[in-house]
This record gives C-alpha cells, sequence and structure tokens, in this order.
C-alpha cells in the first residue's frame, strides 16, 4: 500500500462547524465531514493531525454570543466520532481566559500544545490525565510547532514592536526571541521546513513606515535569530507561506492582492519561479 496524502478542509456553515478529511490521491476513501454541533463553539481554526493519523484536534475561538468557552475538539477519525471535548477554562493548571488559536500534537501523540491569550499563552497538556502541566509566556499567533524538533515559534503581536518567541514548551524553555522591525505589524503565517533548519513568515507592513520596495517575508534560522533574511515583495503584506516536504524550497504569497506564488530556493538563495 503507497502513502495517501491527506487534506484536511473547514466548513464553516452558520448552524454548525464542520471539518472534513480524505485522501488526494491514491485510491481514496471517500469524504469524512466531522461535525460538532455545540452553539458554544465558534471559529474553528489550526487543524491537528495527531502523529499515526488517526485523529484529529482543532481548536476554537471559543467566542459567540453569551458564550465564553475556549475549547479543544479531538476527532477519531477512522471511527469518525468524537473522541474528546474540553473546555480549557476548566483544566487543571490552565491560567483561564482569552481565546486558543493554535493546537498541535506532540511527536509522540500524548500531549497537546495549544496557544491561545491571556499570560502564560503557552500550554502543555497531558491527554491522559487531562492536566496542563506546563505553561511560560508566549505570543498570541500565528503560532507553528514542529514536533520533530519540539520547537514552538510564536508572535506578540498586539504588543508593538512584534516579538517572537522560540521555545521548547515540553521542557518549558525559551530557546530565544526576536523583535521584528517596527514597520511590521503583524505576523499573517509562519511555517518550519521539514527539519527545522528554516523558519518563514508572512508579515503585515504598516504602510505609513514601511516603502517599495517592500520586505514582507522574514526568514530564520531557528538556531540563529541575529542573522534575519528579508525576501522581496511587490506588496508590504504576505499572508501565506508554505515549505516544500523534500526541499529547502519557500513557497509565499506575494503582490498588492497577493495573487501571485513566488518560489524561494534557500539553499541557493535565489528566486526560482513566480506563479501568476
Amino acid at each position: 500500500m503507497g502513502w495517501t496524502p491527506l487534506l484536511i478542509a473547514l466548513w464553516l456553515p452558520a448552524e454548525a462547524q464542520t471539518i472534513s478529511t480524505g485522501a488526494v490521491y491514491g485510491g481514496a476513501p471517500p469524504f469524512v465531514a466531522l461535525t460538532c454541533n455545540f452553539p458554544e463553539i465558534w471559529n474553528i481554526s489550526s487543524p491537528s493531525f495527531s502523529p499515526n493519523g488517526k485523529s484529529i484536534a482543532v481548536c476554537t475561538l471559543g467566542v459567540y454570543g453569551k458564550y465564553h468557552h475556549p475549547t479543544l475538539v479531538i476527532w477519531d477519525v477512522g471511527a469518525e466520532q468524537l473522541r474528546a471535548r474540553i473546555n480549557t477554562n476548566e483544566l487543571p493548571g490552565d491560567p483561564g481566559g482569552g481565546q486558543i488559536f493554535n493546537v498541535a500534537f506532540s511527536h509522540d501523540g500524548k500531549r497537546l500544545i495549544y496557544t491561545g491569550w491571556s499570560g502564560d499563552s503557552i500550554r502543555v497538556l497531558d491527554l491522559k490525565t487531562n492536566e496542563v502541566t506546563k505553561t511560560m509566556p508566549g505570543g498570541n499567533g500565528p503560532d507553528k510547532y514542529h514536533s520533530q524538533s519540539g520547537l514552538l515559534a510564536s508572535c506578540d503581536c498586539v504588543v508593538r514592536p512584534n516579538k517572537l518567541y522560540l521555545a521548547e514548551p515540553l521542557h518549558k524553555r525559551e530557546v530565544s526571541s526576536f523583535l521584528f522591525p517596527k514597520s511590521v505589524s503583524c505576523c499573517r503565517s509562519a511555517a518550519f521546513s521539514r527539519e527545522a533548519s528554516w523558519l518563514a513568515f508572512g508579515l503585515g507592513s504598516d504602510k505609513s513606515r514601511s516603502t517599495a520596495p517592500y520586505q514582507a517575508v522574514l526568514v530564520l534560522n531557528p538556531r540563529n535569530l541575529e542573522e534575519p533574511c528579508y525576501l522581496p515583495t511587490e506588496g508590504p503584506t504576505c499572508g501565506a507561506v508554505a515549505f516544500a516536504p523534500d526541499r529547502n524550497l519557500l513557497a509565499y504569497s506575494d503582490g498588492d492582492k497577493q495573487q501571485n506564488v513566488v518560489l524561494y530556493n534557500l539553499d541557493t538563495k535565489e528566486e526560482q519561479a513566480t506563479l501568476r
């Protein structure tokens, strides 16, 4: 049996929140729609597969009308059943309050790393005991967790100047931090390369503090944040970044309306192509 890549898609009708999963090719089974009809759950985000691919975890902002229930939801993909629904405000060890923006499984699938809006925004949940075992300062998104290396990149987009935290949440250790330039108004997306040798961000720039040619893509070596590399962009904002799974090839959106995709080779330090 060959390897079959999986696709996660979010569908957000007014009356329900649905996540669909299916195979892109290779004799795929039909798509499965996993739905949670809970009125207090709003705006599903950050879907994450467990390492064995049998479960999916998502987080919610948890704000809807009078409700304020930041929630983690885990589904069993094969059984198409809800495995867990967790109100993080009720978890032992969670500082409580705020919203949840990102969630990811640990490398062994036994813990969830989730981040949100509170004083200690990085939290580690033990799925066996249902207890938050570690909390530490971080940003409020976007965040990206690399399970193989255990590194979490967390951006603070509220306090200016914006700050990047690089941490190992399973060991409750901050590795380093980095201040973005004053022209950066927010971080819109983040991505690790496969071996975590590179970390890329799509940035939003303050037009009053930046001029063309713009540099809305930031690439860093997570082991040496002192040598940032800014890539040229046609517009002041980059909304999406992603790495190829087999090489250090970075794709990012570009242009005033972000209708172009630029492919940049980090090994040769050259732009490989622009898809228009």
